[in-house]
């Protein structure tokens, strides 16, 4: 005995095919906003730190900010993209992964950065994003970042404020 579908609802699932397709794999808005703040304020803090170029590209690594958050794979794979002209991003799973030990003294690996990146929450075209920037063992300084969209592109509104969590 076979199983088949029957023509008319063969047609039917040949029309979600095009809906289905343009779905996976693809990053969503909330993404693709994201993407671009982190990109923004990753090329801040890498021309803060000294600049880095295409031939001298600064480490960054990243960890997620705040206990249970998390990057998606999406926004992380398009980060690393973006910024491949300034930056060698990765992202941690533990952040021992980031540091070395040099002479006694804990220190960011590769001389780069390590930062924790807080959840992009707009406000329309206005972004307020919290970011933890490594210093010394787990100290962290908290800086809030205030970025602003015009258009489809967004940009940091000078330098980072102090913050207490």
């Amino acid at each position: 005995m076979t199983v088949g579908v029957k023509p008319r609802h063969r047609i039917a699932w040949l029309a979600l095919i095009p809906l289905c397709s343009c779905s996976f794999g693809s990053a969503n808005e909330d993404e693709i906003r994201a993407s671009a703040v982190y990109d923004e304020v990753v090329r801040w803090l890498v021309d803060d730190a000294g600049g880095a170029t295409p031939e001298e590209p600064m480490a960054v690594f990243i960890e997620p900010r705040g206990e249970g958050s998390a990057i998606s794979l999406d926004v992380q794979a398009e980060l690393i993209d973006l910024t491949k002209d300034i930056a060698n991003v990765r992202f941690l799973d533990e952040r021992s992964e980031g540091l070395i030990d040099e002479d006694g003294t804990v220190v960011v690996k590769d001389e780069g950065i390590l930062i924790r990146l807080g959840p992009v929450v707009e406000d329309d075209s206005h972004v307020l994003l919290d970011v933890d920037i490594w210093e010394s063992e787990d100290t962290f300084r908290e800086v809030r970042f205030e970025l602003r969209r015009s258009g489809r592109t967004w940009s940091v509104q000078g330098p980072p404020d102090e913050i207490n969590s």
